[in-house]
C-alpha cells in the first residue's frame, strides 16, 4: 500500500435496501482514477452495521470487481462477537480482497484483555489479513498502543486504523512493531500534522465526496508544500462541518447526488434532507469549488 490517502468508500442503497450497483463502481472508478492508495469498502462511511445480511456480500463483491486488483481494497467485518464476525467472514471468502477491517466490540465496553483475544482469535480463524480499527467513540474503549503492538506481532494481523495520532506515532515509530505493520491514520483534523511526524497514510470517509482535493493535498504534502496542503484540508474540513451542521449522512448523500452518484448513501433511518438543507450543501461544496 503506497503513502497517501486511503478512501473509506460510501455505499449507495436504492429504495428497496439494494445496492445501486452502477452509482458504486462509478464512484469506485472515480477514487481509483483520484489516485487513491487504497479503498475500505463497508466501513463506516460505507454503513457496514446497517446493511442487510444478504446485501453484504453484493457489496463486497461489486467493490472486488470494480477495482480490479488496481488498488489494495479492505472490506469491512465489523459485529460484536467473534461468531458474528467470522459469519462475515465467510460470506465474502471467495472474494478476492487484501485485508478485512473490525473494531472491537461495541455493544459493551471491553477491557483490553478481551480486545486482545477477540482480535487474536479472529486473525486465527480468518484466511484474509486482519486490519484493527480502533474507534473508541463507537466501541466505548480505546485499544492501548501496547495492546495494538501485541496483536500486530501474531499472526495474520497487518495493520492498525485509528484517529489517535499518539497511539499511530508510538506504533508506527515502535521498534516493536514489525516491518510489514501498516499503520493507517484517521484523524481527519490533523492529517497535516500526521505527514510531518512521518506518518503517511492517511484513511478517511470524507474522501469519497472529496477525492480530487484529496489528490491535491496529498501532491502538495509529497512535494513539501505544507501551507498549500493545508489550504487542500481545510476545504474538505468545511465541507465536513457542513455535514455535520446538517446530519453527517444526510449531508454526505446530498453531496455525493449532486455528484452525480444515485442511491441513498445513509442508514436507513436518517430522513431526507429538506430543500433549504440540500441548498447549503451544494452553496458549501460550490464555494469550496467541489461542485
Amino acid at each position: 500500500m503506497k503513502d497517501g490517502f486511503v478512501t473509506a468508500l460510501g455505499t449507495p442503497i436504492e429504495s428497496d435496501g439494494t445496492l445501486a450497483e452502477e452509482s458504486y463502481r462509478r464512484h469506485i472508478d472515480d477514487q481509483v482514477d483520484a489516485g487513491a492508495s487504497a479503498l475500505l469498502a463497508m466501513g463506516t462511511m460505507g454503513n457496514e452495521a446497517y446493511l442487510r445480511d444478504t446485501v453484504y456480500p453484493t457489496v463486497a463483491k461489486a467493490a472486488a470487481d470494480a477495482v480490479g486488483g488496481r488498488v489494495p481494497l479492505l472490506i469491512g467485518v465489523t459485529d460484536l462477537s467473534i461468531a458474528r464476525v467470522l459469519d462475515r467472514v465467510e460470506a465474502i471468502s471467495d472474494i478476492d480482497c487484501d485485508g478485512i477491517v473490525a473494531t472491537a466490540p461495541y455493544y459493551l465496553k471491553t477491557t483490553q484483555e478481551e480486545i486482545l483475544s477477540f482480535f487474536s482469535r479472529i486473525a486465527e480463524a480468518s484466511t484474509k489479513p486482519l486490519y484493527l480499527y480502533d474507534l473508541p467513540p463507537v466501541t466505548q474503549t480505546a485499544m492501548d498502543p501496547a495492546t495494538v503492538l501485541a496483536l500486530a506481532r501474531r499472526p495474520n494481523v497487518a495493520g492498525l486504523k485509528s484517529g489517535d495520532l499518539r497511539t499511530c506515532r508510538i506504533v508506527e515509530f515502535s521498534p516493536d512493531r514489525p516491518e510489514d505493520f501498516l499503520v493507517m491514520y484517521s484523524g481527519l483534523d490533523t492529517f497535516d500534522v500526521a505527514w510531518t511526524y512521518g506518518i503517511r497514510r492517511n484513511l478517511d470517509g470524507m474522501f469519497s465526496c472529496t477525492p480530487r482535493a484529496a489528490r491535491d493535498m496529498y501532491r502538495k504534502l509529497a512535494a513539501g508544500s505544507i501551507a498549500e496542503a493545508r489550504e487542500r484540508l481545510d476545504g474538505i474540513l468545511a465541507l465536513r462541518d457542513a455535514f455535520v451542521s446538517v446530519g453527517v449522512f444526510k449531508g454526505f448523500t446530498v453531496a455525493m447526488n449532486l455528484l452525480g452518484y444515485g442511491g441513498s448513501w445513509s442508514p436507513d433511518y436518517v430522513t431526507p434532507a429538506t430543500e433549504e438543507e440540500a441548498d447549503f450543501i451544494r452553496d458549501t461544496m460550490r464555494r469550496l469549488e467541489m461542485l
